[in-house]
């Protein structure tokens, strides 16, 4: 159930409504503690989440994104993976772990 609200508080319908920094920054550290250093995790990850919220909200290609699909495919087209590399790491995690959550229940 956290990873599905985890997913949810990611998206980036309606300008980033529901992009909650506090939650992702919580769910981070209750399941990727090994993933993410301490400095990365406390400090560095709420700052990259900031700054692409501004930017996305700024930016006519990243503002209009419903999808977290969308969202990856926008900052991997933009070369944006590399500012966001921390934000990228988090993607490809929660990825992997719902394909590795599904297998493991068939």
């Amino acid at each position: 159930m956290d990873l599905l609200t985890l997913s949810r508080v990611l998206y980036p319908y309606d300008r980033y409504k529901a992009f909650d920094i506090d939650t992702i920054c919580t769910f981070v550290e209750k399941y990727y503690p090994m993933d993410f250093s301490d400095q990365e995790k406390n400090i560095n990850l709420a700052f990259h989440l900031r700054h692409l919220l501004f930017d996305a909200r700024q930016s006519s290609t990243l503002k209009n994104l419903s999808t977290i699909q969308e969202l990856c495919s926008c900052l991997a087209m933009t070369k944006q993976t590399k500012k966001y590399f921390l934000i990228d790491k988090l993607f490809r995690l929660i990825t992997t772990l719902q394909v590795s959550t599904l297998y493991n229940h068939n």
